[in-house]
């Protein structure tokens, strides 16, 4: 063996046995934070803003959020090392934000020890009055709101809103949310409403796994709920009763394993009182009432990754979709008080959502709930999306089965909840089938002042809803086709869609009916 060969094997293991000790000790090459600054940007720049009066008026009088707001959202400091995985978590969290409308934090390199984050969020409109109307098949609501997203540029929602539905009457609710209670991680919300059929108030307050590193979550809520439950057939009222609802619960959550791996472990406590009373002509007999105090247990295990993508449920607005798979149970004893009945609570469920290939995602859920002797669900739901150049193909389908349910649980189907083309609440019973496909056109941004984006929809609509005692039949189904238009609002809080859409019902007695609506239909 020469002495150069002899010389180039040595060099060629003096670099592989350095390359080793480099891999072996990560950290060394781990950067740290040095400081972390803020650029806030105005719903419009300059730029945007020059010729146009009411983007003016909306810089002018729009309240800038509170750098500490977004600082209380970060899941990382100045002095801790660089981690990629936590910036990505923390502008999940700030797109999550109503009155944040874009977030991305850069890294700007310092020297080959340290850092700086620059963390870049832009500004949405924060206070919306709004009117919203929405139904189809001879069922009108009509809403209409004054919310701030961020008060003062705290963050924290308060809203209002009166709800006058066709064949009700009117509803009012008043409401706030905070996210950074106790200028923390605590999220608190409480809401009160009062109309012809219901009056209720609820609070809560909770501390969630708001970083993938978090290890505990606990909180309680508490509800107070005077209801009028209907019932529907053949799309008109045939019964009513009368429902009184008390309900008081507190969680712990541990969580378990690497990020994004997780083992979560829950212990629920909750009790709930209801009380029926007939208010119809008494041909259905009312659900019995109960009292009961239920401990339970959940387990959930988790194995998931993120993707960002658009033109999914918004138009142009980045969108967060958590892929992978979750699944789980919860098992809990309905303890009787008083007279009540004994009641089992049981639950099993699993979600898997994967990226294929060319822009495709694919979404599959299957849920079971009952209280073991009544109230019986079984769900199978499945939701897939194609991104094209200029459009989108959405496909949603969904069965659900309904066994030994109380009188009060009743599924309705029609145009106001996923049948276009057909009455409100035409189709009532304890099995469901409904099948959705909409192909999604997006035609750009038109400025009229205010900058919105236009869309357009061609959609095909099945489904049907079986009594207990029928059989689903494929050939049961009943089809409509139609056309819609889609308004995206894009520096509004949350990038809101306007939904308009024209069904003809294709089935016996077909017809056509109007639906509109925010969001997409699915």
């Amino acid at each position: 063996m020469t002495p150069r060969y002899v010389q180039f094997l040595f060099a060629l293991a003096l670099v592989v046995f350095s390359s080793a000790n480099a891999q072996s000790d990560p950290e060394k090459e781990q950067r740290v934070i040095r400081e972390i600054r803020f650029e806030i940007a105005p719903i419009y720049s300059k730029e945007e803003e020059e010729g146009s009066s009411w983007r003016s008026f909306t810089n002018k009088y729009h309240v800038t959020t509170r750098e500490s707001v977004i600082r209380t959202a970060l899941l990382f400091s100045e002095g801790d090392k660089l981690d990629q995985e936590l910036l990505d978590a923390t502008t999940r969290t700030l797109r999550r934000f109503k009155f944040v409308n874009q977030a991305e934090i850069v890294v700007e390199p310092v020297d080959e020890h340290t850092v700086d984050l620059v963390v870049h969020t832009k500004e949405a409109w924060t206070l919306e009055p709004g009117l919203n109307i929405e139904g189809g098949g001879g069922l009108n609501t009509i809403s209409v709101h004054l919310i701030n997203f961020s008060v003062m540029g705290s963050g924290k929602k308060a809203y209002i809103e009166s709800t006058h539905e066709s064949d009700v009457g009117t509803t009012h609710k008043v409401g706030y949310s905070d996210y950074q209670m106790f200028g923390g991680r605590w999220f608190g919300n409480a809401t009160y409403q009062n109309g012809p059929l219901i009056e209720s108030f609820f609070v809560q307050a909770r501390l969630p796994l708001y970083s993938p590193d978090s290890k505990w979550s606990y909180g309680g809520s508490a509800s107070k709920m005077d209801k009028t439950v209907r019932l529907f057939e053949g799309g008109e009222e045939s019964d009513r009763f009368q429902k009184e609802q008390t309900q008081a619960s507190a969680f712990l959550k541990r969580s378990y394993g690497p990020r994004f791996q997780k083992l979560n472990v829950k212990y629920g406590l909750q009790f709930l009182e209801r009380d029926y009373t007939s208010l119809g002509s008494e041909t259905t007999e009312p659900p019995p009432d109960q009292s009961n105090l239920t401990p339970s247990i959940s387990i959930s295990k988790q194995n998931i990754g993120w993707t960002t993508s658009s033109f999914i449920d918004k138009m142009g607005r980045v969108e967060d979709f958590s892929t992978g798979f979750t699944y789980g149970g919860t098992v809990g004893w309905g303890i009787p008080i008083r007279d009540s009945l004994e009641l089992y609570k049981a639950r099993v469920f699993a979600v898997k959502t994967v990226v294929l290939r060319n822009q495709q995602l694919l979404k599959l859920t299957a849920v079971a709930d009952s209280e073991v002797e009544r109230n019986t669900f079984l769900s199978f739901g499945v939701k897939y999306y194609k991104k094209f150049s200029r459009h989108t193909l959405a496909v949603r389908y969904l069965t659900k089965l309904g066994y030994e349910l109380d009188s009060s649980r009743q599924m309705q189907l029609g145009a106001d909840s996923g049948l276009r083309g057909y009455p409100a609440r035409q189709f009532t019973g304890e099995k469901l089938m409904i099948l959705n496909i909409e192909d999604r056109q997006f035609w750009g941004t038109w400025a009229i002042g205010a900058e919105f984006d236009f869309g357009t929809v061609v959609f095909v609509d099945a489904g049907n809803v079986w009594k207990d005692e029928d059989h689903m039949n494929l050939g049961d189904l009943n089809w409509s086709a139609g056309v819609g238009i889609r308004i995206g609002m894009k520096n509004m809080p949350g990038s809101p869609i306007l939904r308009l859409d024209y069904g003809w019902a294709l089935g016996d007695g077909s017809g056509s009916e109007i639906t509109v609506g925010l969001e997409q239909h699915f």
